[in-house]
């Protein structure tokens, strides 16, 4: 018993450093020590949750918490701001990470080594589609200037901005003179579509001139 046990922390801690080798790469908010550590103590968890079953009979009762418990510690990475919430990745590879620790110090080290590598591939490869056929996902920043024309030009781009799911705390309006007004808001899209959530303005008579950045 004691030799397996020490399998399962020393395979948790590979696991751990494996996905956690990934996050850290990409400068992530949680890194190798943190997925490390959340994956080392979801073995503990799950061992101590047997070693009381030999008592109470319910080797579920510990580990049952762990599932509950890293949702605290995934909320923690992510964040929201104007443009919108990041981090979810992150706090979903907490969430995983605590399975295949489970997983370990449940009695399966090997299937734990697996899973762990098999994350790392996915995420490796998601990147790499996301990089080659995407595009990164940046936070712009637009200023269109544009003809009021009594009222409809303000409705209509506010309309698209609508749409588009445009934060609406991050819109600024200012009014030029009678004619024309000037409207400042940040969007967050995938550089691939880019183009194209500047086309909708692009179009529209009403839009005089547009700068980005």
């Amino acid at each position: 018993p004691h030799v397996v046990g020490i399998s399962c922390i020393l395979a948790s801690t590979f696991c751990g450093i494996t996905v956690g080798y990934e996050r850290q790469k990409k400068n992530k908010p949680a890194g190798i020590k943190t997925i490390m550590l959340v994956c080392l103590g979801s073995t503990i968890f799950a061992q101590l949750s047997f070693l009381m079953s030999l008592k109470s009979g319910d080797p579920s009762r510990i580990a049952a918490q762990v599932v509950s418990g890293v949702g605290f510690l995934g909320a923690g990475a992510v964040m929201r701001n104007d443009s919108g919430v990041s981090g979810l990745t992150t706090a979903a590879t907490i969430w995983i990470i605590a399975a295949i620790g489970l997983v370990s110090g449940s009695g399966f080290p090997i299937a734990a080594l697996g899973l762990s590598i098999f994350v790392f591939l996915v995420l490796q490869l998601l990147s790499f589609i996301e990089k080659r056929y995407v595009g990164p996902n940046k936070v712009s920043k637009v200023k269109l200037t544009y003809r009021r024309n009594s009222g409809k030009g303000d409705i209509l781009i506010m309309d698209i901005l609508d749409e588009l799911g445009v934060n609406q705390k991050t819109i600024k309006v200012n009014k030029l003179d009678q004619e024309t007004s000037s409207i400042s808001f940040k969007y967050d899209v995938y550089h691939r579509y880019h183009s194209h959530f500047l086309k909708h303005f692009a179009e529209m008579d009403e839009v005089l001139s547009i700068h980005h950045e």
